[in-house]
């Protein structure tokens, strides 16, 4: 739990710098809402995680979650952490079952030796 509120404490932090540094746009929120579209189609289709539709879904999750991140290890991992432990209830439109699927779909490329 104690790495849990870290986590969430760490990505506050970031969160706050980059609102800091550039404006707020809609267009990353769309983004992760088409992607979180496309990823539910796959889970409700009952697709394995380790699909290749999915995998493809998820490599580009995994590139939108670098971006936002800034590659910032810690940030990264306090992501990996949340989505595995506490995934948010509702964020453009993800719930905790779409993110644990996001979860096991990013460790499907892990595995695979894809950089996460």
């Amino acid at each position: 739990m104690i790495a849990t509120i870290e986590a969430m404490s760490t990505l506050e932090r970031h969160v706050a710098r980059r609102r800091r540094d550039s404006p707020s746009t809609s267009s990353g929120e769309n983004a992760w809402r088409q992607l979180g579209e496309e990823l539910r189609a796959c889970m409700d289709a009952g697709a394995d995680p380790s699909s290749a539709r999915t995998k493809a879904v998820a490599r580009r999750a995994q590139a939108m979650i670098r971006a936002f991140a800034q590659d910032d290890p810690r940030v990264l991992e306090a992501l990996e952490r949340i989505r595995a432990s506490d995934p948010p209830r509702d964020l453009a439109g993800w719930d905790p079952a779409l993110t644990r699927y996001l979860h096991s779909a990013l460790a499907t490329l892990e595995k695979d030796g894809e950089e996460v």
